[in-house]
């Protein structure tokens, strides 16, 4: 699961379909290889008065091997 967190509070992010998938994957990364993504705020329906708040994200990253089909 993914978080944003200001000071206290934590915020999940909502469900989305981010291209997970066994066959033909959406975003292989191959070893020693970066990824760089974008999460709106509006997946965590962050309140506007905490918008400039400091913030951080506690993410996990879970790697599944991409089978071809």
């Amino acid at each position: 699961m993914t978080f944003l967190v200001v000071g206290s509070q934590r915020f999940a992010m909502r469900w989305f379909n981010g291209g997970y998938c066994m066959r033909g994957c959406a975003t292989a990364v191959k070893p020693t290889q970066g990824l760089v993504e974008r999460i709106p705020y509006e997946f965590f329906e962050l309140p506007i008065a905490l918008a400039d708040q400091p913030k951080h994200l506690e993410f996990t990253a879970k790697a599944y091997p991409c089978l071809e089909n």
